[in-house]
């Protein structure tokens, strides 16, 4: 109530003028506030469920890359087994020929 009484004397005096800009901001702030306090329930569950879709869809990418690196790593286990499989065979017909 108060806020009425400071506010006809600062608009008549022309302290503050009421021009296109401050009549928005005036606007958005009503906006805002109305929406806060009538669907801040909503809107926040609503951008809850928004981020949890957004962290299961990066959960699963990310998933999908630690099974492609877990692949690539095996394929190297392999090759490295197939590797020392041919070193074996090398050392052993190095033998059969010295002897």
């Amino acid at each position: 109530m108060s806020g009425i009484f400071a506010g006809i004397p600062i608009i008549q005096n022309q302290w503050l003028i009421l021009d296109a800009e401050t009549q928005l901001v005036g606007c958005f702030a009503a906006f805002t506030i109305t929406a806060y306090t009538q669907g801040g329930d909503a809107i926040a569950k609503m951008m809850d469920d928004k981020a949890q879709v957004v962290i299961d869809e990066h959960n699963a990418a990310e998933d999908l890359s630690i099974q492609a690196v877990e692949s690539v790593i095996e394929g190297h286990k392999k090759r490295l087994a197939v590797l020392k499989d041919i070193e074996i065979m090398e050392v052993r017909s190095c033998e059969e020929r010295s002897v």
